[in-house]
Parts: structure tokens; C-alpha cells; sequence
């Protein structure tokens, strides 16, 4: 039941990795890297990092990302139970809230509906 559970969690991950291009159409790459306090939004094909997205003072490690149909809204879980909008186009936080607290996020991906997460 662990595999079953453990590729249902892939699988739902993978359905919001959408391939995502920048303005002249470079292939990007998101990742839920905790690097002086920064998502880091990175070009495929330069291997630039394009893009940080700030996660405060003294972060808990990120530990699940997923993005939203269209890759302009980044949801993240951390290590703190909390869970985290990000703005693309505005590089900002969006919101947060406490998902479970002091339970670390392993996993997170947005409903068919785009208006609700799961964890």
C-alpha cells in the first residue's frame, strides 16, 4: 500500500510540473531550493538563475512545490507545517497559513480546480 500511496504522491506531483517557458520561450525550471533564503526559478537552457522568491527571515526548509495550471502561482511546503502562495509575475509571497503545526509538509499539489490545495 506504501507503493501504491507513494506513486499516487508522483503522480499528482507530476501532473503540475507543466513545462513552463520564460518570455522568449526558454525552457524553466522551478525548485523548492533553500538558498540564502530563496525559491529559485532557474533557465534550462543557460542554467541561469532567473528568478528568487523570498522566503523571509531564518526559513524552515522547503520541502514540497507544486504549480498551478498556468505555472503562475508556486504553492510550497515547509518543514514547519506551514503552506505558502508565491507570485510569479510579481516575484512576492501571496499568503501563507499553518497546515498542520509542527508537522513537516512532505508533498503538496493544487486540486483540478485550482482553488484547492492538498497536502
Amino acid at each position: 500500500m506504501a507503493t501504491t500511496a507513494a506513486s499516487a504522491a508522483a503522480a499528482g506531483t507530476a501532473q503540475n510540473l507543466q513545462p513552463a517557458v520564460d518570455a522568449t520561450g526558454s525552457p524553466l525550471l522551478r525548485t523548492a531550493e533553500k538558498e540564502e533564503g530563496h525559491l529559485s526559478v532557474w533557465n534550462l537552457k543557460t542554467f541561469q538563475r532567473m528568478h528568487s522568491l523570498p522566503l523571509g527571515a531564518d526559513p524552515p526548509p522547503m520541502n514540497a512545490i507544486a504549480f498551478n495550471h498556468n505555472g503562475k502561482i508556486i504553492a510550497a511546503g515547509s518543514g514547519d507545517g506551514m503552506v505558502r502562495l508565491f507570485d510569479m509575475g510579481g516575484r512576492s509571497p501571496i499568503m501563507g497559513w499553518p497546515s498542520h503545526p509542527h508537522a513537516s509538509m512532505c508533498s503538496i499539489c493544487f486540486g483540478p480546480d485550482q482553488n484547492s490545495i492538498f497536502r
